[in-house]
């Protein structure tokens, strides 16, 4: 079964899903079958003859068996089976899945947070738009009492106390080494089992090209290191899956140096797979308004202060206009500050990596609390279903010789 979540996010792409394409999920063996969702007013707005279609899409569309389902509120004898089933959720303005998703709180908090006086949640502030696309909500609803949030919020207390620690370090490899091995720390404990944290290690490419040290490399577990020696290693490109760049104080010029370093990163090439069967469908993901075949390398920026975070905003905007999403950083993250991250400008959806359009949303901590559950959030929604094509490592051998040929022997 293919799930399309949201499928007007695949219909207004600069490549729309397409019968074409669809019929690609249907040429492989076995029964597919291919479910979408889609909301009633983005459904009314496709079908409308904007021009905002392609012609196959609205074909797509239009082909597709539907089965509407609507809110327990819109029928009197539905809202009072409910009501009979649920006593004690309050149905008078809502329907029953509305009020089981929390949707009149989360709309509430949405509210309240584009006014800037929510107390219930973090606080979200529009930055004007890099260029002026496509989930997670904008903010962490505290509906009781959020014992993980706690729980890292008690984290982040340590963070803070081992990084005002490690101020006292007189050399300044040792201070900002010491620096990253705590933002590590946390890191590594946050990533889905099949990824490692690697602190200080570098990236080279099949072609020859190798990064400058990375702060923090996300790699498969199952990554040949080129080289592995105490405190270095070279890492495929291939397998890796995105960088952190780490800072002490992060104001507009470490700001610009860590989109620079991430930017040169994610501009190297990965091409060093096995080819998959013909007769199969090969895997992929839709990033940044493209589709690739492999798992595109991230970027990210964490730091332990920062200058005021609306002016940190308005030198990442002005960092970020005129380039394509995926040259950009996908999220900035503060501790104790806030973060910079992406978001939807239309249906106020996160976007976990740029995408052609988003809008830019500085966010402040919910009160008493930190960025870190936001943090482990998005590093999950990034992450959980991170893979990689079979790596050819002879690519890397290509321009070496492997041996010099000696002797020969053939059949009798």
């Amino acid at each position: 079964m293919v799930w399309l979540d949201d499928l007007d996010r695949f219909l207004t792409t600069a490549e729309p899903l397409t019968p074409a394409v669809l019929n690609l999920f249907f040429a492989r063996d076995g029964r597919t079958v291919v479910v979408a969702t889609l909301r009633r007013e983005a459904r009314n707005r496709l079908r409308a003859a904007t021009g905002e279609l392609t012609r196959d899409s609205r074909h797509l569309l239009e082909a597709a068996t539907t089965a509407e389902l609507g809110s327990t509120a819109e029928d009197p004898d539905e809202q009072s089976a409910a009501q009979a089933a649920y006593p004690d959720r309050p149905l008078e303005d809502a329907g029953l899945a509305e009020r089981l998703g929390y949707a009149p709180e989360l709309l509430s908090i949405y509210q309240d947070s584009k006014k800037h006086g929510t107390r219930r949640g973090p606080r979200l502030r529009h930055l004007p738009r890099p260029v002026t696309d496509a989930g997670l909500r904008p903010y962490i609803p505290v509906m009781e009492e959020n014992k993980l949030a706690g729980v890292l919020h008690s984290v982040a207390k340590r963070m803070r106390a081992d990084f005002e620690q490690s101020r006292g370090f007189k050399h300044n490899a040792s201070a900002g080494g010491s620096r990253e091995l705590i933002a590590h720390g946390f890191v590594d404990r946050q990533l889905p089992g099949h990824i490692k944290a690697i602190c200080g290690a570098e990236i080279a490419t099949a072609a020859g090209d190798v990064s400058p040290q990375c702060d923090i490399l996300l790699a498969d577990r199952s990554t040949p290191p080129l080289t592995h020696l105490e405190g270095y290693q070279v890492v495929p490109n291939e397998c890796v899956y995105g960088v952190i760049e780490v800072k002490t104080t992060l104001d507009g010029n470490e700001l610009a140096d860590a989109c620079e370093k991430i930017r040169k990163v994610k501009a190297m090439p990965k091409t060093a797979y096995f080819p998959y069967p013909t007769s199969g469908f090969p895997p992929h993901i839709r990033r940044y308004g493209k589709i690739y075949p492999y798992m595109p390398t991230v970027g990210m920026i964490f730091a332990f202060d920062s200058i005021n975070l609306d002016t940190l905003g308005d030198h990442f905007h002005k960092w970020c206009a005129g380039r394509e999403p995926h040259e950009r950083p996908d999220s900035v993250w503060v501790l104790g500050k806030g973060s910079l991250i992406w978001a939807d400008p239309v249906n106020g959806l996160i976007n976990v990596t740029p995408e052609q359009g988003s809008s830019l949303l500085a966010s402040d901590p919910p009160p008493n609390g930190d960025i870190l559950l936001s943090l482990a959030l998005n590093l999950n929604a990034l992450l959980a279903g991170a893979w990689i094509p079979p790596l050819r490592l002879l690519d890397y051998a290509r321009q070496h010789p492997l041996g010099v040929n000696r002797r020969t022997w053939t059949d009798a």
